[in-house]
């Protein structure tokens, strides 16, 4: 199966042109980060080498200010919260998703590592109206898992996800695989377990998280993968593999818990900050001229220009676009 690149290339730099020249657009996923701080240290995440002394959470009512404004500014918007972070931390993770969820026209997400679930928190999430819920694991075999997720208990995870199997969360819960040197001869067996449990499957490749990744050429895999047609439903590519543009900062919006907003989730270094939203509002952010030269420079290949993209991955994401094997 052969994919027409020029035609996909043509229609999304339609698509990303128009939101620089609409300058009263508004995005339609957002991301709020509302802990800084994770109990993992996933060997291809950077917050496994980051320390963190002092947990921080965001202010209650900035974030409330934030989903009103959300709710009150779009038709839909898509609220993920999680931001580099393992959202399950924050004490009141539950009661935002039920905030959130107040609002008729929003959609609330969770990413989270499964760690810190338990019998009463799904029967609260049950109870939170929460749209989606995806738990990253990497592998269902116990030795790889291990050697990927440091620090996690890989026996209570699955037990979580067990509770989430028999909950009504059932058709909202998928379980995520990042590819790597370490996982990636199960990827087809793995979309097969979770299959077989009646659990939605997505398979990502990994990223240098914008350069910052310091083992990224140790972990990632050294060969080119192709999947078969069945297999290939399942695999999330990254559009920039198909473009050799970033599409991040046209169709999200990162926030961190102090307000500052990044050009995209990727940027772990917050070296370069887009706006404040305490400080202006996320149409504002969104529209101003800074977001949109960033943008620019994306779709006239200057990525050179602008500190972490020129080192990141994403552009060179694992090509998917020609004929489909088994694997």
């Amino acid at each position: 199966m052969m994919l027409d690149k020029n035609r996909v290339y043509a229609l999304n730099y339609k698509k990303c042109m128009n939101i620089i020249k609409n300058k009263d657009s508004f995005p339609r996923n957002i991301q709020i980060q509302t802990v800084d701080s994770c109990n993992g240290r996933c060997i291809m995440c950077p917050n496994s080498y980051k320390k963190k002394d002092n947990i921080q959470y965001i202010d209650n009512n900035f974030f409330k200010k934030i989903v009103n404004e959300i709710a009150c500014e779009s038709k839909w918007s898509n609220v993920i919260l999680m931001l580099q972070n393992e959202p399950f931390l924050d004490p009141e993770i539950i009661n935002r998703v039920r905030f959130v969820k107040k609002f008729g026209n929003l959609h609330s997400s969770i990413v989270t590592n499964g760690s810190l679930l338990s019998k009463d928190i799904i029967s609260r999430l049950e109870k939170s109206g929460i749209d989606s819920l995806v738990v990253s694991v990497d592998s269902f075999n116990k030795e790889i898992f291990e050697k990927i997720r440091l620090g996690l208990d890989f026996e209570k995870i699955m037990q979580n996800i067990e509770l989430l199997q028999n909950s009504s969360l059932k058709s909202k819960v998928r379980i995520r695989m990042i590819l790597q040197e370490k996982n990636y001869l199960e990827a087809k067996e793995f979309v097969k377990f979770w299959l077989r449990k009646g659990l939605m499957p997505e398979v990502y490749n990994l990223t240098n998280r914008g350069g910052v990744l310091k083992n990224f050429d140790e972990i990632k895999v050294k060969e080119k993968l192709k999947f078969n047609l069945k297999m290939r439903r399942f695999y999330k590519r990254y559009k920039t593999s198909l473009l050799g543009f970033c599409t991040y900062p046209f169709f999200k919006f990162d926030m961190l818990l102090n307000g500052d907003v990044l050009p995209c989730c990727h940027d772990w270094k917050h070296g370069l900050i887009m706006g404040n939203a305490k400080e202006n509002t996320i149409r504002e952010i969104w529209n101003s001229e800074k977001f949109n030269q960033f943008r620019m420079l994306q779709l006239t290949e200057h990525r050179d220009r602008i500190g972490y993209c020129k080192d990141c991955s994403l552009v060179q994401e694992v090509d998917l676009s020609g004929e489909f094997s088994e694997i």
